[in-house]
């Protein structure tokens, strides 16, 4: 696997655990808006094929849960 499928990969899963957690606490809406400005970021990098950033992302995507 390559470092761009990585990252998303690690997108994909970090949204299903915000669609996830949204469903089962609806209240709590607002405190995935730091991890809505990293995805932004990851889908931002992999479009632009930037290695470095994708590089640098990659440990904290996998740290997010």
């Amino acid at each position: 696997m390559d470092l761009m499928e990585a990252v998303q990969q690690e997108v994909t899963r970090i949204r299903a655990l915000i669609t996830t957690s949204e469903a089962l606490l609806p209240q709590g809406r607002g405190n995935f808006a730091i991890y809505e400005m990293i995805l932004k970021e990851a889908d931002r990098a992999v479009r632009e094929q930037d290695a470095v950033v994708l590089a640098k992302m990659l440990p904290e995507l996998k740290g997010m849960e």
